[in-house]
């Protein structure tokens, strides 16, 4: 069975946010994992996140945090890295 727990994320403000409820608008998610990673999404509720790697090779996302709509749409704006 999933851990479910894994799915529930703390942002550095200490709010909990469940990303099965969270739609991704931006990502640079590329392997092997490291300080270039990052996901945004927009929360159900309008809120927006930012989750991103401090440099750990072992997960994706290790760190979250909120964002502003206009950071948030930034990251729309940002050339798409080529596969």
């Amino acid at each position: 069975m999933k851990d479910l727990n894994a799915s529930i994320i703390r942002t550095a403000c200490g709010k909990p946010f469940d990303l099965r409820k969270a739609a991704p608008l931006a990502s640079n998610a590329s392997a092997p994992y490291g300080r270039h990673n990052f996901i945004v999404y927009k929360t159900t509720n309008g809120f927006y996140l930012k989750g991103y790697n401090t440099g750990c090779n072992q997960n994706l996302l290790n760190a979250f945090e909120l964002i502003s709509r206009n950071e948030a749409m930034k990251y729309l704006q940002l050339p798409r890295m080529a596969a």
